[in-house]
C-alpha cells in the first residue's frame, strides 16, 4: 500500500524547494529532501518485494529492458521509478543542466561516475569531438535500503553508468523536468558511443571497466 504521507511530504518539501528558476537548491534544501528520501522505503510508493518482477530467479534471455513509470510531473520537477532487471547496464551518460536526487528503493547495482576535472561549460554544446578530462567520483556497489545520491549540474558524479546485479526499483526526482527541451537537446558524449560499443562486444554479461582514476571524454 502507498504511504501517503511519505508522498505527500516529498512533494511538499518538492514544491518548497524547488520553487523559482534555480537549478541547485540551497545546502540546507538539499539535506532536507535529503532527509525524506533517506527515510523512504519501497512500501512507500506502493511496491512489494513480492511482486513477480522482485522474485525472479533467472536472467531474460536477450537485452535486459529497463522500464520507467512516471510518478509526478510538473512545477519544475519531475519524479520517476525506473525498473531495472539483473543484468541490465545504462550506458555512461549525464544531465546536463540538471540537479537529480536518486534513492535506491530495492536491489543492489554497481554504479561507477565522473565529474568533469574543468566543469566550466560543461551544460553548454562544446563539440561532442573534443576531448575532456574526468575524474572518477565513484565506484561503488549500492544495497537498498541506502542513503540518497545527489548529481548535480557539475559535480556529485552527473556522469556515470550502472550494472544491475539484482532486480531494482529506483526513485529520482529531477529538477528541471526531465522532458525538457534542454534536456532532450544535449548530446551523446564520445565516452557513451565507446561504452556502448563495449557492451556490444562482451560475451558473459559483465562489463570490464578500465582501471585509473582519470578518463579522456
Amino acid at each position: 500500500m502507498t504511504n501517503r504521507s511519505s508522498l505527500q511530504k516529498l512533494f511538499m518539501a518538492c514544491r518548497d524547494v524547488f520553487k523559482g528558476l534555480g537549478t541547485v537548491p540551497q545546502p540546507t534544501n538539499v539535506t532536507k529532501l535529503c532527509h525524506i528520501l533517506d527515510n523512504m522505503r519501497h512500501e512507500d510508493v506502493g511496491l512489494s518485494k513480492d511482486i513477480q518482477f522482485f522474485k525472479a530467479k533467472r536472467v531474460a534471455k536477450g537485452i535486459p529492458k529497463v522500464t520507467c513509470t512516471t510518478v509526478y510531473k510538473g512545477e519544475g520537477f519531475s519524479w520517476y521509478i525506473f525498473f531495472l532487471p539483473p543484468r541490465a547496464v545504462i550506458p555512461l551518460h549525464n544531465h546536463p543542466g540538471m540537479t537529480v536526487f536518486s534513492k535506491l528503493l530495492l536491489g543492489i547495482m554497481h554504479v561507477k561516475s565522473y565529474d568533469w576535472v574543468d566543469p566550466v561549460g560543461s551544460d553548454s554544446s562544446s563539440p561532442p569531438s573534443k576531448l575532456r578530462l574526468a575524474r572518477l567520483k565513484a565506484n561503488n556497489v549500492f544495497i537498498a535500503p541506502c542513503n540518497t545520491s545527489v548529481l548535480y549540474p557539475t559535480s556529485g558524479g552527473n556522469i556515470h553508468a550502472f550494472i544491475v546485479i539484482t532486480p531494482c526499483a529506483v526513485l529520482d526526482v529531477f529538477r528541471p523536468l526531465y522532458e525538457s527541451s534542454k534536456i532532450l537537446a544535449q548530446k551523446t558524449t564520445v565516452a557513451t558511443l565507446r561504452h556502448i560499443r563495449q557492451i556490444a562486444q562482451e560475451t558473459n554479461g559483465e562489463i570490464q571497466y578500465g582501471g585509473g582514476a582519470n578518463l579522456l571524454f
